[in-house]
């Protein structure tokens, strides 16, 4: 019998799974088993759950037949578990090194209490870790074991499921289990922790709890969050069996109350259109559960105070007030753009009030370089699919020159350039348009990257800055929430994407679309693209194509030629730089051009 079992429910993590389990796998404590659950995920996540499985037998995989909620996915997990101690992760979250270990010898410094709770760091996007606001508090208790009763101020701890073990008889011992709809692990945070008599803490920085920009259940509105009325009314139903526990009930009300709150201020949680609904919803709960004698913290006290009124308005008021203080403060520190700059965006502006043209489709490949790589392959073959969509390219001016006969194009910058992007339906690109781009409601943005990422792109290139070249990640991040749908060459591919380039997008793991030439190509497209590039009959020949190195700022290839002048030149056609696809070795249909 393993010490921890850790159930992992894993649901649309393709890209953190492996790094979830390569935290848990390589910890310096062994004893221990991995109950994966793949809860019916859509993405890869179950191919990744079973290709550990196979190469560690700690590692049990379970897969659900439907996708059922992280609940039911931990449930699931619960009843294959064979540990001492269950430890619950989010297949986006990762354990320190050393945390097992850690746990393990508290236990047996407190003689196996029923829970333990260790501390957490929060991990952003932006390479930022925010500690806890709990570490004093964990810190406080010492060795010392106790219940909720004798400790209350402990329910003050984030309600969570992964900052905690629990001793697995004590947890089914008392039926527990994850109840259905999001922020089931709040109510099943107080459950365990009310009904506990034997806690222990340690202030163990174990969780790296990853606060993902997109993919969270709760970081999308909808009528899904309207159920955590509900779970926290099956907490106080659970308070009503225990009259012993009522002088928590104040307390408890002030978190439910304080958790109604954060979510109402949140439109990535409660939309602005339901913003009222959803406070009708808290007064009606605030009245029904208030307990005798509660008085408000005095932090946030208007806002308790605007909800026992059960004034929306009053609430908006004081919200509204706040909200105009730091907008000033902000404009302050405003800087406006130059003359011609502004010029520009007027202009633009103006495009944008007149009608999308459903039938214009723009395309640019590496910041305007020519008619190359997916964008390319997209273009010729709508041409041929969808005669009635005008395709329009944007290069820069010195690219002209390179472009194919019968081209249509704007020039980046120009009065054309605004007018086609403003109007534009379809945007079609390997790269990102201009940070001033605005993504109109109906018009369709595809993002088709232009390679395999065997190195780090994207926010991982945060922690290179030799790499990343100044580049701003908060200017990154608006424009791929520009991306309606993303090609994805291969499953490896798909899992980084997902992770270095977090947004709302779709997608799509089709290939690419400019290596379909190699699977189309005849003997003779073969014969005269080797005569072209000077290769002669029966010699291979070896493309190599290096990329930028992490390390280096620039582009600095590591390779020299040898042979002949002439033979160099003939190789240097084959060449394929850090921006050039394999693309432009080949004739792509319709191109009077064979390539560069």
């Amino acid at each position: 019998m393993p010490r921890f079992t850790i159930v992992i429910a894993a649901y649309r993590v393709q890209g953190y799974l492996g790094a979830c389990l390569d935290s848990v796998l390589t910890q310096s404590y062994p004893d221990l088993e991995v109950v994966a659950v793949d809860d019916r995920s859509p993405d890869h996540c179950g191919a990744i759950i079973d290709a550990y499985a196979a190469r560690d037998n700690r590692v049990v995989p379970v897969h659900q037949r439907v996708n059922s909620g992280p609940g039911r996915a931990r449930n699931a997990g619960v009843e294959r578990a064979s540990g001492d101690y269950l430890l619950f992760l989010d297949g986006d979250d990762t354990l320190a090194p050393g945390t097992l270990q850690g746990l393990a010898d508290r236990l047996a410094l407190t003689h196996d209490p029923e829970i333990l709770y260790f501390n957490h760091v929060r991990t952003y996007w932006s390479e930022r870790r925010a500690p806890s606001l709990f570490g004093d508090l964990l810190a406080s208790a010492g060795t010392d074991v106790f219940s909720a009763v004798e400790r209350p101020e402990f329910l003050r701890l984030f309600a969570m499921s992964s900052n905690r073990v629990y001793h697995r008889d004590f947890y089914t011992r008392h039926g527990f289990a994850f109840s259905e709809g999001i922020y089931e692990d709040a109510l099943l945070s107080y459950k365990t922790m009310l009904t506990a008599r034997r806690i222990a803490c340690v202030d163990l920085v174990g969780l790296e709890y990853r606060q993902r920009r997109v993919g969270a259940s709760t970081a999308s509105p909808g009528e899904k969050h309207f159920v955590i009325f509900q779970q926290y009314a099956r907490l106080f139903d659970f308070l009503d069996d225990r009259p012993h526990l009522d002088p928590l009930r104040p307390l408890l009300f002030e978190r439910a109350v304080s958790h109604f709150l954060f979510c109402l201020d949140r439109t990535s949680r409660v939309a602005t259109a339901d913003r009222p609904r959803f406070f009708a919803r808290a007064v009606e709960w605030y009245r029904a559960h208030l307990p005798a004698g509660f008085t408000p913290p005095v932090e946030g006290r208007w806002r308790f105070e605007a909800l026992a009124s059960g004034s929306f308005l009053r609430y908006r008021e004081h919200e509204l007030a706040v909200r105009a203080a730091a907008g000033a403060r902000k404009l302050r520190r405003t800087v406006r753009p130059p003359l011609a700059a502004r010029a520009k965006q007027g202009l633009y502006r103006l495009h944008r009030q007149r009608p999308v043209d459903p039938q214009l489709a723009v395309y640019s490949a590496y910041w305007g370089r020519g008619v190359l790589c997916n964008p390319a392959a997209i273009y010729h073959r709508a041409r041929e699919l969808a005669p009635e969509i005008h395709g329009v390219w944007v290069v820069k001016k010195s690219e002209i020159e390179t472009l194919p006969e019968g081209v249509d194009y704007v020039v980046t910058g120009t009065r054309d350039f605004y007018r086609t992007v403003a109007r534009a339906k379809y945007l079609i690109n390997n790269v990102n348009f201009p940070n001033e781009v605005v993504k109109r409601p109906g018009t369709v943005h595809l993002q088709t990257f232009h390679g395999t990422p065997l190195k780090c792109m994207g926010l991982d290139q945060q922690r290179y800055p030799a790499a990343a070249g100044g580049m701003s990640f908060g200017n990154l991040l608006k424009r791929i929430d520009r991306w309606d749908f993303a090609l994805s060459s291969n499953p490896h591919s798909s899992q980084i994407w997902e992770r270095v380039y977090p947004a709302a997008y779709r997608l799509l793991e089709y290939g690419y679309p400019r290596n379909d030439v190699f699977f189309t190509a005849t003997e003779d497209d073969i014969r005269r693209i080797r005569e072209e590039l000077g290769i002669p009959a029966g010699n291979t020949a070896l493309l190599y194509a290096p990329t930028l190195r992490d390390y280096h700022k620039g582009f600095t290839p590591g390779w020299t030629w040898s042979g002949s002048a002439a033979n160099s030149a003939r190789r240097r056609r084959c060449w394929c730089g850090p921006t050039t696809p394999t693309g432009r070795m080949t004739s792509w249909p319709g191109s009077r051009r064979p390539g560069r």
